[in-house]
């Protein structure tokens, strides 16, 4: 028996067409018997009958006409759909089908005059084909087998929930690890930067330095951008630490952990340890800073210039702020003993709570000067200060100004023989009023005063000789 394809109606073997809708029954294997197909259990024309080509998929007129009028109604059961229904069914009837994509239609079937059925349906307006949907072989006994396998293959379900499970761990395990680097390099980033800052690195690195007496680096640690320190200035420093017995390793922990600076004897500040600039915005870096001296001047005298800068008469005013260490001012001025030049020099022990007032002014002392002994019947004797005659005695008084540097010398005559000592320095100290001087002679005078000592010896030997005879005579 064959069954219609189109409507499932029972039809005899041989018959062309069908006896209840005229459909062609016409299979592909004549031996085989027909069986229903997905679009004839549906109730709907079966388009992959194979059919002359450009003819319709229901019989002609004439065809038609043979049948019964009782033979083209549908079957009892055949089922009813509207043309408005189509073919809508819910998503779970067609979890047996295939999608399949353009051009994947067996081209055999068209080849042997089977009509493409997608062109066929989306030409009537409705079709259970659209974006692709075949029937399986199992509905359509007319698929062949090797085209079935391979649609049942690509339409083999695929589980995207475990793919994306495993993307997601793949994600997670990414996160894991860079939140792992980050976190080792930050603990990297934090111990690296708190080798290099912080206040006991700071201060271990200039007690290193000053213990080591390595003065270019103290210069170095103790300098900033707009204020450097010289080697010289250093050294004078640590000069002064070591004289005032600082423990500095502990002074200056001491002061990092109370915030006051470290002071000395006589009330000076000296050191302190100061956040000098901040490294990736978060740390702060430390660095040892010193502490200015306030120097000002006071002078007694008229048209006094310290250190390229005038002071008046009886004025005091402020010099400058300079580095904890010795320090020489030249000074400019004039007095009795005419203009002079020289330096007035800071010395650390006078400074008091960072400030040390210099006095420019004059003082009399006296001055004492010593000549060579041996040295008979001088005369003319005239006394030099910085080429300018102060007296007329080995002995005077001079106004001086403390640390005023003077050069002395004498003139004097000997046997009609004008004389010149040596010059001395001598320095003018706020300590003493005596200023003692031990002159020599220069090698043109002690010539000199050699030839005038044989002068004076030849005339003397001449003198008791004319005197001898004299003596005689008398006592004849």
């Amino acid at each position: 028996m064959n069954f219609c394809t189109n409507c499932g109606k029972k039809n005899d073997h041989g018959q062309k067409f069908c006896t209840n809708c005229g459909s062609f029954l016409r299979t592909k294997d004549e031996d085989k018997p027909v069986e229903e197909s997905y679009l004839s259990k549906q109730g709907m024309p079966d388009s992959t009958i194979p059919r002359e080509a450009g003819s319709s998929p229901l019989p002609s007129e004439g065809t038609i006409e043979s049948v019964s009028e009782t033979s083209t109604q549908p079957a009892p059961d055949a089922p009813q759909l509207s043309e408005n229904q189509g073919l809508a069914f819910e998503q779970e009837d067609w979890t047996r089908h295939t999608t399949v994509e353009a051009g994947q239609y067996p081209d055999e079937l068209i080849d042997d005059g089977f009509p493409d059925p997608r062109t066929l349906l989306a030409e009537s307006g409705s079709s259970p084909f659209e974006a692709g949907v075949l029937p399986t072989s199992d509905d359509h006994p007319s698929v062949e087998p090797e085209y079935s396998a391979a649609v049942a293959k690509d339409s083999s379900p695929k589980v995207k929930g475990s793919s994306k499970s495993g993307k997601s761990r793949k994600k997670r395990i990414v996160f894991l690890l860079s939140s792992l680097l980050l976190l080792l390099g930050l603990v990297f980033g934090y111990f690296y930067i708190s080798s290099i800052s912080g206040k006991q690195v700071a201060i271990d690195q200039f007690t290193k330095a000053v213990s080591e007496k390595n003065y270019s680096q103290v210069a170095k640690l103790l300098s900033t951008s707009k204020d450097e320190w010289t080697d010289t200035e250093a050294e004078s420093f640590v000069t002064y630490l070591e004289e005032q017995n600082i423990q500095l390793q502990t002074a200056l922990e001491d002061s990092a952990r109370t915030d006051t600076p470290v002071s000395d004897k006589n009330g000076n500040q000296l050191l302190s340890v100061e956040k000098d600039q901040k490294i990736f915005v978060f740390f702060d870096q430390y660095k040892i800073t010193s502490h200015p001296i306030k120097v000002t001047v006071q002078t007694n005298l008229s048209g006094v210039t310290v250190a390229g800068k005038d002071f008046k008469k009886a004025e005091s005013a402020e010099l400058g702020r300079y580095h904890f260490a010795s320090q020489k001012f030249p000074v400019k001025a004039t007095t009795n003993v005419g203009d002079f030049q020289t330096e007035l020099i800071l010395q650390l022990s006078e400074v008091k709570n960072n400030q040390l007032d210099l006095v420019v002014e004059t003082s009399e002392k006296t001055l004492r000067v010593t000549l060579p002994s041996g040295i008979p019947a001088l005369s003319n004797v005239k006394l030099y200060a910085n080429d300018v005659q102060i007296g007329n005695a080995l002995n005077t008084r001079i106004p001086v100004i403390n640390d005023q540097k003077l050069e002395v010398y004498a003139t004097f005559t000997v046997a009609g023989q004008e004389l010149t000592t040596e010059k001395k320095t001598l320095t003018a100290s706020s300590q003493s009023n005596v200023l003692e001087a031990d002159l020599s002679l220069t090698s043109d005078a002690q010539t000199k005063l050699d030839k005038a000592l044989a002068d004076l010896k030849k005339q003397e030997e001449e003198k008791r000789k004319k005197q001898k005879p004299r003596k005689n005579s008398n006592q004849m």
